[in-house]
């Protein structure tokens, strides 16, 4: 009995040894700024960015910027956040790029109805490899950034003895990996020095959360942005009718703190219909700030403008807008 006893004890150290000597590995090839997440025995689980390993502690930075450590012994399971981002650009690319084709195909059956000469066959294959590759690359971005926004966790460690179902209670400080968002203000059209007046703007995001500092975002905006067009009775302005302006594109944001409240500046890039269609970029800033540990908002200002025709006097586009943001 007593061997038997010696044999299983000695069969428990030698585990546990394995165990430790697996973290310490898997703890040593973390690189700084890794997304991770730790399982503790006394069943809570923490997360946040890998901020060194000295051989007995992982440091991390928690998502409200606050430090957080976990000793060897204390641990029970660690994952690895891994990205979609890869997977995202594929599959984005693809439909993007049999989007441009069905799209071109279709045209040139139109067109060939329409007329008796249709398309010649040079222009139309210069025409289908141009709109497969926008189709292509519009279809990446989208994809992309959905893709990275996705998390999956991939478990890199666990103790023998540690439940299959993975145990623990959720991070009481969960790292954010995308969002959505609703913002809700005004856009105001300016030309030629005349002032413009104040319409209603609503913006759409799908966010992903590149880091502590870096965000890209996806963006739907729609601005009701009279801009002048001549001087009216009385000193007035007549201003034009048609005052829907449209952006679909993309924007990065760069944080210039992190924490629970954080300053940043932004930059955007897309599609404008308004009294033309034209491709635009957009610079301003803002605050986010975080409501809890899924909910934060903002308040953002931006300028718009046509970046075809830099050196024209074109008219331009200010938006001041508040969101709230959904985080996970």
């Amino acid at each position: 009995m007593n061997r038997i006893l010696c044999a299983l004890s000695l069969s428990v150290l030698l585990a546990s040894a394995s165990a430790a000597a697996n973290f310490t590995e898997v703890c040593g090839a973390l690189s700084d700024g890794a997304a991770v997440r730790v399982a503790l025995l006394d069943g809570t689980t923490r997360e946040g960015r890998v901020a060194g390993w000295d051989g007995d502690r992982l440091k991390l930075i928690q998502q409200d910027g606050t430090a957080a450590s976990c000793v060897e012994g204390d641990a029970s399971a660690l994952w690895l956040r891994e990205r979609r981002t890869a997977g995202g650009v594929k599959a984005g690319a693809l439909t993007g790029g049999i989007a441009g084709i069905l799209g071109m195909a279709g045209l040139v059956i139109l067109f060939n109805a329409m007329d008796d000469d249709g398309i010649d066959d040079r222009a139309a294959v210069t025409m289908m490899l141009g709109l497969t590759g926008t189709g292509a690359g519009i279809g990446a971005l989208v994809g992309g950034v959905t893709g990275s926004s996705l998390p999956k966790w991939e478990l890199l460690w666990a103790r023998p003895d540690w439940p299959a179902d993975g145990g623990g209670s959720a991070a009481s400080r969960p790292l954010r990996t995308g969002g959505v968002e609703l913002l809700l203000g005004s856009g105001t059209g300016d030309g030629d020095g005349w002032p413009g007046r104040d319409g209603l703007g609503v913006g759409l995001r799908w966010r992903s959360e590149l880091s502590p500092r870096w965000t890209a975002a996806l963006e739907y905006a729609y601005c009701d942005a009279r801009e002048p067009a001549l001087p009216g009775p009385d000193g007035g302005y007549w201003y034009t009718s048609d005052a829907a302006c449209h952006l679909l594109g993309a924007l990065l944001q760069a944080n210039l703190t992190t924490g629970a409240v954080r300053p940043y500046v932004v930059g955007s890039l897309g599609g404008y219909w308004w009294r033309e269609d034209f491709l635009g970029g957009g610079l301003g800033g803002g605050v986010e700030a975080d409501f809890g540990p899924n909910v934060a908002g903002r308040l953002e200002y931006r300028r718009h403008g046509n970046i075809q025709r830099l050196a024209e006097a074109d008219p331009t586009l200010a938006s001041v807008m508040a969101g709230v943001t959904l985080a996970w």
